[in-house]
């Protein structure tokens, strides 16, 4: 799970969500673009998917179509907001989240690492979620409407949702409330239909996600069964199951760690060749406890230690 927020964090940085503050204090200096202006233009209010990108690791980042938010008549201190639903599918698992966009002038805007956001149903259930990152913003954009300068501030925080959860957004939302620059930030929905918009959006996510893609589709060498993802070897006992192949490397669990002969006999098994091998333990998706460099080494990821395959007896 670390690994996904991680990777998940990294992915907004990179399209682009704004000029913000890291938890550190370093401010960047670009300005804002991506993402702001992804959310801050007319969008479709209909569930829609708005991308779906895809790394060499095959990890896939998946955004939903943002809609906004309706306040109601409550003073939110100057902000406006918009929500979608977004995925991280990486090869061990898919992470779901609601991603807000908040905005208003004048002030800045911070989401600290771990502030709550709360969901009150209209069946009377309570839904508590945690932001899965510090968000910040004390730069702004700088605009001009009728010959008057102003400052926007804008801040995309992400909370972390299971499936489970998201079968509560059945019954319809009551109202949200999130805590923004350490204050209350409350939307009333009672008049709204956000919910059923959530709902659908995370089926469309969730469709697209079963619906397999790869970075290399259509590069893909001709190679073996023996080295096509589902296949699996015994090695000693130990069930070995390939989980994902592409043309830089292997990746492989298995149900309980390997010894360093084991790992031989397990990349003769399948017949590996000059391929970067990594191996996880069954359940465990976090860190790779061994693997096997292209050029004929083991490596203990405990340990750190790199071992030629041919000395190893």
């Amino acid at each position: 799970m670390k690994r996904v927020l991680l990777l998940m964090t990294m992915l907004l940085s990179l399209i682009g969500v704004g000029a913000q503050t890291s938890q550190n204090g370093s401010q960047a200096s670009q300005k804002k673009m991506g993402l702001f202006d992804f959310f801050r233009n007319p969008t479709k209010s209909e569930p829609h998917i708005a991308k779906d990108m895809i790394d060499g690791f095959n990890n896939r980042f998946l955004i939903g179509g943002p809609r906004d938010i309706d306040a109601n008549g409550i003073d939110n201190n100057g902000i406006k907001g918009k929500v979608c639903m977004q995925a991280l599918a990486t090869v061990s698992d898919t992470v779901y989240s609601l991603s807000f966009y908040l905005i208003r002038s004048g002030r800045g805007l911070d989401v600290r690492k771990g502030a709550p956001l709360l969901i009150k149903f209209k069946s009377g259930k309570v839904l508590s979620l945690k932001s899965d990152n510090f968000r910040e913003d004390m730069i702004g954009d700088t605009y001009t409407m009728s010959g008057v300068v102003s400052t926007a501030y804008s801040i995309v925080p992400t909370y972390s949702i299971t499936e489970e959860e998201m079968e509560y957004f059945k019954g319809g939302i009551e109202k949200m409330r999130l805590e923004v620059s350490s204050d209350i930030c409350d939307f009333n929905l009672k008049t709204d239909n956000i919910s059923s918009f959530l709902y659908a959006e995370y089926g469309m996510l969730k469709m697209a996600v079963n619906k397999k893609r790869s970075f290399y589709d259509g590069y893909t060498e001709n190679v073996p069964d023996e080295l096509k993802k589902g296949s699996e070897a015994t090695i000693d006992g130990i069930k070995c199951i390939v989980v994902l192949f592409h043309p830089t490397g292997i990746i492989i669990t298995t149900e309980s760690k390997l010894s360093p002969k084991q790992v031989k006999e397990l990349i003769k098994a399948f017949d590996i060749q000059k391929k970067v091998v990594q191996i996880y333990l069954n359940g465990n998706s976090e860190m790779a406890y061994a693997g096997v460099t292209d050029n004929g080494y083991h490596i203990d990821y405990e340990t750190n230690t790199f071992t030629k395959l041919s000395d190893i007896k």
